[in-house]
């Protein structure tokens, strides 16, 4: 913490000054002292990490999802995430973005496909049951026609 004093007479201003590079030579930094300024060079440089590269894999074939087994997330710990850089967009091969999106678009499809055939059988389901329930209504109606006739006879 600093105090600061009062300088009561205009005299006295000199003995309060303090020579501020008295103590530098004690310590061994005397370049500030002199006037050198450190530079650049005279400090080690770190290389900086390279982004990792995968190499391209072929095209598989998607699995069902009665295939697919599901893996439990790995832990953040384990593989630490490289920081974005610029620099990997530019790497990134088009080819692997294309074929990316060629499979969406595949599976988007597919899913539409399903949808579809899945509100089909739905729709059959219910014909099928209304047909059922006519042919046991049918049934039912000619049964109570006979007992009509045979009560009236």
């Amino acid at each position: 913490m600093l105090v600061g004093q009062e300088i009561v007479e205009e005299g006295d201003e000199d003995e309060h000054v303090k020579d501020v590079t008295t103590g530098d030579d004690a310590l061994g930094d005397d370049t500030a002292a002199h006037g050198e300024v450190p530079t650049i060079s005279q400090e080690p440089s770190i290389p900086s990490p390279t982004p990792p590269t995968l190499p391209p894999q072929p095209p598989q074939d998607i699995p069902s999802t009665s295939q697919v087994q599901h893996t439990p997330p790995q832990s953040p710990q384990a593989q630490p995430q490289p920081q974005p850089q610029p620099q990997q967009a530019a790497d990134f091969p088009m080819s692997l973005l294309q074929e990316a999106l060629d499979a969406c678009a595949t599976l988007t499809r597919r899913v539409e496909h399903l949808e579809y055939d899945k509100v089909v059988q739905a729709l059959e389901i219910t014909k099928l049951r209304v047909k059922k329930l006519e042919k046991g209504n049918k049934v039912k109606v000619l049964k109570l026609r006979r007992l009509k006739r045979v009560e009236t006879s």
